[in-house]
């Protein structure tokens, strides 16, 4: 009995052997196996944050350079608001003779002269909602048919387009005019010019 159990267990011995053999190679494939796994798998992961990073980050700083850009090229707007009464009346232009550019009823621009005077002739705008003084040179006699008019970094030209526009002592006259500021562009307006008693 005891060497049957004895010889059965000598030839489980080399069935053990084997098998223990086999398992180190097992254990080295399933090693090989999960480092290379592990190594593709961070990589991959890497790969992926850069890649959602890049796309979130660039168009948020893209749009900033743009709207940046903008205010910094963007100049400010300037044209020529309606006189008041009341604007006119603290400006305190003398001379019997005036000339005005109207637009739709509005005043834009008043001056005034006297008759046979080449001294520089007086006047009035309002820009962007300020009143400022403008001088044109010359006298009345040398705006009657357009001029050019100066003031603090500013200037004012009157172009006569046409002919008069009705009958009377001082029918208005088709014109634009152009304002020119430095360092705010120019604006220009179509309109009439008239000047008389």
């Amino acid at each position: 009995m005891i060497s049957q159990y004895l010889y059965a267990s000598m030839l489980c011995l080399p069935m053990l052997a084997s098998s223990g053999c086999s398992q180190p190679a097992n254990i080295e494939d399933k090693t090989q196996q999960n480092a290379a796994s592990a190594e593709a798998s961070p990589a991959n992961a890497v790969s992926s944050r850069d890649s959602t990073s890049s796309v979130a980050e660039v168009p948020s700083a893209n749009d900033d350079r743009a709207e940046a850009g903008a205010h910094a090229s963007g100049k400010p707007d300037i044209h020529l608001d309606a006189l008041t009464p009341a604007d006119i009346t603290k400006a305190r232009l003398s001379g019997e003779l005036a000339c005005s550019f109207s637009r739709d009823g509005s005043t834009l621009l008043l001056a005034r002269g006297n008759v046979g005077s080449s001294g520089p002739l007086q006047g009035v705008v309002k820009v962007a909602s300020s009143v400022e003084r403008v001088d044109a040179s010359g006298g009345y006699n040398a705006i009657i048919k357009g001029g050019q008019f100066t003031g603090r970094d500013l200037m004012i030209t009157i172009e006569v387009a046409g002919k008069p526009e009705g009958t009377g002592e001082s029918p208005p006259l088709p014109a634009a005019l152009t304002l020119v500021r430095s360092g705010s562009g120019r604006w220009t307006s179509g309109g009439d010019w008239t000047c008389g008693p």
